[in-house]
């Protein structure tokens, strides 16, 4: 609710929220100087889930008054300023803004004993130990909280002044206290202006199954008759939390130029209900065929026994991984990335219009209006119609029907895509940015297994310190756009991001005419969240809340660790598992004996595994190269990127494009 002074009171779902934390900060310690005090506050602060920051404090104004230090919450007082709550403050150029700020009242005095005695303690008193508000399951996002240290700042100073970047300084930080919530934001910030892995003497393998143990990674390998590595696959615990947390989406796609051995790499990713990519799975492979990508899928099937199929998988169209993705997940929805296909349409079908250039920019844009279409008679009508439209050009739509639409129009065009739960994922763009962002670290593909695998660790401890944060602005962060009745039961208990899609459907419920009652929606199909008719009845109806029962439970779950079910997965014992290794081991010759012992020494004692290096792969083919061998690890030329001209570079990075709301929400 929100009083007519505009100030921001409580905006918790239900009745108002009353939290008691007196007994936690009473004590009768006495601390010997302010520092102290604070240290000890942040301290329980940091156990129990709250931001306290320094409201008012004196020093006592040589002599005229006793120093003190007030601590109040984070969320305390109310926002001033010019928002006018459930007014879109997203004008063109501004940027979207909320408020913390809801009247808490907790508050806490600090004194010291006598006014004059500078070396006299200090003793804290409970002026009023009430929350009214729920207190922080974590506390990354809360920039309070996020604050340097002046060891921090100093430290922080030296790495700069050594060339160090800031995102290796944050996770140098991270390392040394990992209770650190600092942000990128922080250290930006701190420096206004302003690794790779030891082997600790032994073998390449020797070390990275050291710390794929010690990181309590799983790991699967796989070795050819000169006992090389061929194909290796690594997989953490919490990444497999996170894929059960979401396991609606996987995108899947290899990328090259990663390493001195040529191998492409696999990556796997999902994306959270704060609109976070995480990755779930990684792999090197020996090839980009059938049997590699199916190895590497069941691996990743293994390794989540206890995590649902994911209900799409969306990937190009490379035959092998889809073949793969066929045999492992057949009850899973294959779809195809729609900017691959647009890609490979303009590289065999833009030649096919030398002369003129309108008519191959009209044929691209039908193209792209026909797989929106939302029913089957729109479909064949404007297929119809495109055939009609470019008989002229006959090849180009040959191309177009046996390469995509008849194989293929189940898995591109939205009246098929859209009787499936995909929240708008028609690219594989997040696993493309994926990419981008690691190859950002590695910098070139002249490294090992060993030099990869830090890189990738550090972008997953990163990952998922974005999304704890994400959470917590979802949850204490409320946009003063959404500050209106029509979203009192959602504040708070979905992510920001859902509320973003919802306002555009709640604006078009706005607009909605008598004659547009009839409901063709996709959305909540597509994304579990309410269409503009189903909230007609209560934006323009009845002028109530939207329940929250109108959202699916993908929104509400804001939160690093599953959802508990009842349906447990049971696994052989230990006696029974070791048990068939016996039989096995007693039934082999000596090859096979030598083998299985070797594998099973891999997981019992990965400091002594003899496993070695795969042959770095050679080109054979063609004249070779005058020029050095390439280092770089940014990919070569496709096709297409010969057909189109080459365009001005945006200063944008590639991998986090900025998306309209309103043009992810076009199902209608």
């Amino acid at each position: 609710m929100a009083s007519n002074d505009n100030r921001m009171v409580v905006y918790e779902q239900g009745e108002p929220t009353q939290i008691d934390c007196t007994h936690s900060f009473t004590t009768s310690e006495k601390f010997p100087t302010k520092e102290a005090l604070m240290a000890w506050v942040r301290e329980v602060c940091k156990r129990i889930g709250m931001v306290l920051m320094i409201g008012g404090s004196s020093d006592g104004d040589r002599g005229r008054r006793t120093p003190y230090v007030i601590v109040r919450c984070e969320r305390g007082g109310h926002y001033v300023g010019k928002k006018v709550p459930g007014e879109d403050d997203q004008r063109p150029g501004k940027r979207s803004t909320g408020s913390k700020k809801c009247n808490c009242p907790f508050k806490l005095k600090g004194t010291r004993e006598h006014k004059d005695d500078e070396k006299a303690e200090w003793k804290l008193d409970v002026s009023c130990g009430i929350h009214n508000h729920n207190l922080f399951e974590n506390l990354h996002g809360h920039s309070y909280a996020g604050r340097l240290s002046k060891e921090d700042v100093s430290f922080v100073h030296t790495m700069k002044k050594t060339m160090v970047k800031p995102r290796a300084i944050l996770r140098a930080l991270k390392q040394k206290d990992p209770s650190n919530v600092t942000g990128m934001k922080t250290v930006y910030n701190t420096i206004s202006k302003l690794n790779f892995s030891e082997l600790d003497g032994r073998s390449q393998f020797q070390s990275l199954f050291v710390k794929l143990k010690e990181d309590e990674y799983l790991s699967y390998h796989r070795s050819n008759e000169l006992n090389a590595i061929t194909d290796l696959f690594w997989i953490h615990p919490k990444c497999i939390k996170l894929a059960q947390s979401y396991p609606y989406v996987f995108v899947i796609d290899c990328t090259y130029k990663t390493n001195r051995y040529g191998l492409p790499f696999l990556e796997i990713v999902g994306f959270t209900c704060t609109n976070k990519t995480f990755s779930i799975a990684f792999a090197y492979l020996d090839h980009e065929k059938t049997e590699n990508f199916e190895w590497a899928l069941r691996c990743l099937k293994e390794a989540m026994t206890s995590c649902p199929r994911p209900k799409c998988i969306v990937t190009d169209r490379d035959l092998g991984l889809m073949k793969a993705v066929a045999n492992v997940y057949p009850s899973s929805h294959h779809l195809l990335c729609r900017w691959h296909v647009n890609k490979n349409i303009v590289a065999n079908c833009k030649k096919l219009f030398p002369k003129d250039i309108t008519k191959w920019k009209q044929f691209q844009s039908s193209f792209s209006a026909l797989i929106e279409r939302n029913t089957i008679e729109e479909f064949n009508e404007d297929w119809e119609d495109l055939k009609r439209t470019f008989m002229g050009y006959l090849p180009a739509i040959e191309y177009v029907a046996n390469s995509w639409l008849d194989p293929y129009k189940e898995r591109l065009v939205s009246v098929w895509t859209n009787k499936y739960t995909h929240f708008g994922t028609y690219t594989s763009n997040r696993v493309e940015g994926a990419h981008g962002r690691m190859k950002r670290d590695v910098r070139n593909s002249t490294g090992t297994f060993v030099d990869l695998y830090t890189k990738v660790h550090n972008q997953i401890v990163e990952q998922h310190n974005d999304i704890k944060a994400s959470f917590e602005v979802s949850k204490n962060t409320y946009e003063h756009t959404f500050k209106t009745l029509i979203y009192n039961e959602l504040r708070g208990s979905i992510s920001k991001y859902a509320l973003q899609l919802l306002k555009v459907e709640v604006d078009n419920a706005k607009l909605l005419q008598p004659s547009d009652m009839g409901c063709s929606c996709a959305i909540r199909t597509t994304h579990s969240l309410p269409c503009r008719h189903e909230l007609h009845e209560y934006v323009v109806v009845n002028k109530c809340p939207i329940p929250l029962e109108l959202i699916g439970s993908y929104w509400k779950h804001m939160s690093m660790e599953p959802v508990a079910t009842t349906c447990q997965v049971i696994l052989p014992t230990i006696d029974e598992e070791l048990s068939e290794y016996q039989k096995l081991f007693e039934c082999a010759d000596l090859d096979a004996k030598t083998r299985l012992r070797n594998h099973l020494r891999h997981f019992t004692h990965p400091e002594n595994t003899n496993l070695t290096e795969p042959s770095e792969k050679v080109i054979s083919k063609g004249r070779p190269a005058k020029s050095r061998k390439d280092k770089s690890s940014t990919r070569d030329k496709s096709h297409f990127e010969y057909v189109e001209p080459k365009k001005k570079k945006s200063k944008q990075a590639s991998c986090s494009p900025k998306v309209n709301v309103a043009t992810i929400v076009s199902f209608h």
